[in-house]
């Protein structure tokens, strides 16, 4: 084999090695992302427990600082950039996300 056909292999098995740790981490990225999401499904459900047990006695100290202390669990546009575009390419990116992951 020459030398630049070695050079071309070599370089072909890096591309591949570089395309297969892509892949890798997209995939772990998008498990926890995914993981997240259902975290922040979870907590919204147990929040709203909590203020439907808390509208039912409204006087008790303890529930005006469950409701004080209530956030809305979102992702920010640093945790999730498609946030930053408008609705119809957020809706595209999406689509293609599942389209690739088939």
């Amino acid at each position: 084999m020459t030398a630049m056909c070695k050079l071309f292999n070599e370089a072909c098995c890096l591309q591949d090695i570089i395309r297969r740790l892509k892949v890798a981490f997209n995939k772990e990225f998008d498990d926890l992302f995914q993981r997240k999401d259902d975290v922040f499904a979870q907590v919204k459900g147990w929040l709203a427990s909590l203020m439907s047990l808390a509208e039912e006695n409204p006087e008790g100290e303890e529930n005006a600082v469950i409701r004080y202390k209530m956030t809305d669990f979102q992702w920010s546009a640093t945790e999730n950039p498609e946030l930053d575009l408008p609705l119809p390419l957020r809706k595209l990116t999406k689509k293609a996300a599942v389209g690739a992951s088939v």
